[in-house]
């Protein structure tokens, strides 16, 4: 094809076309035209913009009337046929389908990841023994607690209520305490639990202390610190762990260790810990105003305007405190453990000299 071609160049429809030239280039046309005042003007189209219109001999940009290049030539013809008007309505629609098909495959792919990676990651948490369990969470407690300084005194104090609670679990519970202004508590897969001193702090009374570990050993038991945190890194890890099982989750879950700290349950996984917290509060017959008391300071000190972290993992909904509120209502003769008074008089006087 010869590179220069002879036409006509109109830059909008008020005006007449002028004598002009189109140097083809690869993959650009350079127009070259004099304007009324005679003077040389120059511009650049990209062939891959430029469409022809019916009859075939007009050359516009995409989505353009005007400016237009006019031309009989049959070389530039033949070299623009692919691209003209009709065959571009056609492709565009087809790329349009095409498109469409595809988000739509995606739409249903991410629909079915959505329910799927819950499920998957569920399967997998569940088949993961006890004892792997076990020796994941002691990885897991080690990595985190090296991050914090554990007060011993308190440590020792709070499993002393623990063994006298005497919780019924397949686990062998273990509580710290680790200094922080954090108002926060969480389970760790196996059988820890870690609470924040600031969060203790705030209890008034042991029966607090006591919704706290029963919610928190609820957790443990059924698996819902293992469950959730296998979900929350399923998006980026389920082909890895479907290929590798337990050995690959439990080296992810080591790595990912500091998501325990912002480790949000689902609200179905909260009311299980509540509703299964009242019930072993209730056969050990102590006082669910316990419970009450405890979310309720913590929601005063959250509206406060001071983060607690504690609220944030475990939200605490409307639901929840009508729940706590209505289990507390027809308990029937709590008693006052003097044991657990007596330790927690000692938690007290520890805290009082730091």
């Amino acid at each position: 094809m010869k590179s220069i071609i002879k036409g006509h160049y109109q830059a909008h429809k008020d005006v007449d076309a002028v004598d002009a030239e189109v140097l083809v280039q690869s993959g650009y046309w350079i127009i070259r035209y004099k304007d009324p005042k005679g003077h040389m003007q120059q511009l650049s189209w990209s062939e891959a913009e430029i469409i022809s219109l019916v009859p075939g001999n007009t050359y516009v940009l995409q989505n353009n009337e005007y400016p237009r290049f006019i031309s009989i030539d049959q070389a530039l013809a033949q070299r623009m046929k692919p691209k003209s008007a009709v065959s571009s309505w056609f492709k565009d629609r087809k790329e349009a389908a095409l498109v469409g098909s595809v988000t739509m495959i995606l739409v249903l792919g991410m629909l079915a990841l959505w329910k799927l990676v819950p499920l998957v990651a569920n399967a997998i948490a569940t088949r993961i023994p006890i004892e792997t369990e076990q020796k994941l969470g002691l990885e897991m407690q080690k990595s985190f607690l090296s991050q914090y300084t554990v007060d011993t005194a308190l440590t020792l104090l709070v499993n002393e209520y623990l063994d006298s609670l005497q919780l019924p679990s397949s686990y062998d519970l273990q509580l710290y305490v680790v200094q922080s202004d954090q108002v926060n508590a969480f389970a760790v897969p196996g059988g820890t639990i870690v609470i924040f001193s600031e969060i203790l702090k705030k209890m008034k009374r042991h029966e607090a202390l006591a919704a706290l570990i029963g919610h928190e050993a609820t957790h443990i038991e059924h698996r819902h610190s293992l469950k959730s945190l296998a979900r929350s890194i399923a998006w980026s890890s389920t082909l890895s762990m479907i290929i590798g099982g337990s050995d690959v989750i439990s080296g992810i879950m080591v790595k990912n260790v500091n998501n325990l700290t912002s480790l949000k349950y689902s609200r179905s996984l909260e009311h299980e810990a509540d509703t299964r917290a009242v019930q072993i509060l209730g056969d050990k017959r102590i006082d669910l105003i316990g419970m009450i008391e405890l979310m309720h300071t913590l929601q005063q000190i959250d509206t406060s305007g001071h983060a607690v972290e504690f609220l944030q993992t475990h939200p605490l909904t409307t639901h929840r405190m009508e729940v706590a509120m209505e289990a507390s209502r027809v308990q029937k003769s709590p008693v006052s453990r003097l044991d657990l008074l007596s330790i927690w008089s000692k938690i007290k006087q520890a805290e009082g000299v730091r």
